[in-house]
């Protein structure tokens, strides 16, 4: 426990460092800020396992700060997995003083994550309007009101659908047999209570951009 709150303590002094010299020196361009925090964290491994997913969530906060990205969440990590070969090799790369492959490599995965995740975007702000469709859903019904929260919650149990439309848990389970039988939600278990459904095209989607973003950057490299 000493050791973890010791090293804990020289990692937070290492990120307010860092964070410093982003805001008071930016003379490293933005993709190569970039790419020092997510094999950094693979190399200096301070945690015993999730150096890599860290490293790869810090990229954003990287990008939100340098001005790169304003609200979105770039899925870049897709892109890192979509080869693990190719990737592991870059951070031993870098290890040896190969910092210019993992830098380009870095950038070409923003550029396809975000191209991707665009299209994708377009396709969520459409499901809306085909949901309330399919489901014929009045104006301020709890299921028009369910619909309007699944794409921030697109996977829901029967205590959310309550909370959200504010109705008993009678109505938020017919509220979402309605959803049900419209084909906008399926049931993700298989029981009388505590059930739990998710929005069928959302997780289609973000499957899809997945596949997409996999592809997209193999192209890239070749």
């Amino acid at each position: 426990m000493r050791l973890q709150v010791i090293l804990m303590h020289h990692l937070a002094d290492l990120l307010r460092s860092k964070t410093r010299c982003d805001s008071q020196n930016r003379t490293l361009p933005n993709r190569a800020n970039l790419t020092h925090n997510q094999p950094g964290k693979e190399g200096i491994h301070p945690f015993t396992d999730g150096n890599g997913r860290i490293g790869r969530a810090l990229l954003n906060a990287v990008m939100r700060r340098t001005g790169v990205s304003n609200r979105v969440v770039v899925p870049v990590a897709s892109a890192l997995a979509a080869d693990q070969d190719h990737y592991f090799g870059l951070l031993t790369g870098y290890r040896t003083g190969d910092v210019d492959a993992i830098v380009e490599d870095l950038a070409l995965c923003v550029q396809a994550s975000a191209r991707e995740a665009g299209r994708t975007a377009a396709v969520f702000r459409e499901l809306p309007g085909e949901w309330h469709e399919s489901a014929g859903a009045r104006r301020g019904s709890a299921v028009r009101t369910l619909i309007d929260s699944l794409l921030e919650n697109p996977v829901i149990t029967a205590a959310d659908a309550e909370h959200i439309t504010g109705v008993d848990t009678v109505n938020a389970y017919r509220a979402m047999k309605r959803l049900e039988d419209a084909g906008v939600v399926h049931e993700v278990t298989s029981r009388q209570r505590n059930r739990v459904w998710a929005a069928t095209s959302v997780l289609d989607e973000l499957d899809d951009l997945n596949v997409r973003i996999a592809t997209a950057i193999r192209a890239e490299r070749d």
